[in-house]
């Protein structure tokens, strides 16, 4: 299920319903790139688990009813959180006009009892998909949970102690949501008669469509006459405000036959497995690849082993025959080639040595003793 801007729309409604005024009761870091903040509803009396995920491959904003495990030592980015937000009240829950963005306001008060306030920005944004914690007077990033280097991204700093930018703006896209021109809308379903193309340009003209929203929105154009094109439209993104409407559009659209209470929950069907899967499969890669790591390592570790002991072996032979040559000096005939003596390391047991002819027999055994050594 691909979280697009229309449905952020719904989401960002449903969080704000149940999460407004709550109070930061505890902020954990299961996985490498998503975290839960638990917030005490005093009002409600409830405890809702946030999860902020911006992994790769799931990103989502989502109250989560999924048992997690806590790792045993806090990251420097949890850490971080729990200094700024435990305690904190959420304000306020926005979207950045119909992108996949959106923005968690909190208010605290720092150890001198002043007020300050903090955004928690999640971008959705597949494997670009980030989560930063910034304040909101001057807009510095305080952390964010994935650092990126500058030469990776050269618009905006993505580092602690950077100016905090919106992520690129889609130039000539509206926000469908507060769109008003029908004649626009009239000429493009004119224009387009094919569905499957009239949804690829609603998708160049409007900010937050996936195509699986951009073709149910222009077969609803279509089955319209021109005279209700607009209103169509208007009807139809104004239904994103309705959440019992969404979650059924949404149960149709993954065939889906449980019945739920909240889009968060439908969240939770949908990508518990997904996530856990990919959680495994993450897993499963960063271990092959530490122990091919491991494994070449130990390879070219065996290698020079095998080199060095072939040396010590070649040594140690330099070595004895250094020795046996200086032992029996006076068998060695001036000009000799070759030699055979007994090795009385080895129980006597005949040893055959090169010589050069051209050396003594006293600068030959010299020879083998330097090579030895």
């Amino acid at each position: 299920m691909l979280i697009d801007g229309t449905l952020l729309h719904t989401i960002k409604a449903e969080l704000k319903i149940k999460l407004i005024d709550s109070r930061v009761s505890k902020i954990s870091q299961p996985y490498p790139r998503e975290i839960i903040i638990t917030l005490r509803n005093q009002k409600q009396h409830v405890n809702y688990n946030l999860l902020l995920s911006a992994n790769p491959n799931f990103a989502r904003a989502q109250i989560t009813n999924i048992p997690f495990t806590n790792p045993n030592t806090p990251n420097k980015f949890t850490m971080t959180l729990r200094k700024y937000l435990d305690g904190s009240h959420l304000t306020d829950i926005q979207q950045l006009d119909n992108d996949r963005v959106i923005i968690f306001k909190f208010s605290s008060r720092n150890e001198l009892g002043d007020l300050y306030d903090l955004n928690l920005t999640l971008e959705i944004m597949n494997r670009h998909s980030n989560l930063f914690l910034v304040n909101q007077k001057d807009q510095k990033i305080i952390d964010l949970i994935q650092h990126i280097n500058p030469d990776q991204n050269q618009f905006r700093t993505l580092l602690p102690g950077g100016t905090y930018i919106n992520p690129p703006k889609q130039l000539n896209k509206h926000n469908p949501f507060n769109f008003n021109d029908s004649k626009f809308i009239n000429q493009l379903v004119n224009d387009y008669p094919n569905e499957d193309v009239l949804a690829k340009q609603l998708q160049q003209y409007f900010q937050g469509l996936s195509f699986s929203t951009a073709l149910l929105l222009a077969k609803a154009l279509h089955q319209s006459n021109n005279a209700n094109n607009f209103i169509h439209f208007k009807n139809f993104f104004a239904q994103f405000d309705d959440i019992e409407k969404i979650i059924q559009l949404l149960k149709e659209q993954n065939d889906l036959k449980q019945t739920f209470s909240s889009i968060s929950d439908l969240l939770d069907y949908v990508y518990k497995e997904k996530a856990e899967r990919d959680r495994v499969n993450s897993i499963g890669k960063q271990l092959i690849h530490i122990i091919k790591q491991n494994l070449n390592k130990n390879r070219k570790k065996i290698k020079k082993l095998k080199l060095e002991f072939n040396q010590a072996q070649q040594a140690e032979q330099f070595k004895i025959k250094g020795e046996l040559l200086t032992t029996y000096l006076n068998l060695i005939k001036p000009k000799t080639e070759e030699i055979t003596l007994n090795n009385y390391y080895d129980n006597n047991q005949p040893i055959k040595i090169n010589l050069s002819p051209q050396l003594s027999p006293s600068q030959n055994a010299q020879k083998y003793s330097k090579k030895y050594h």
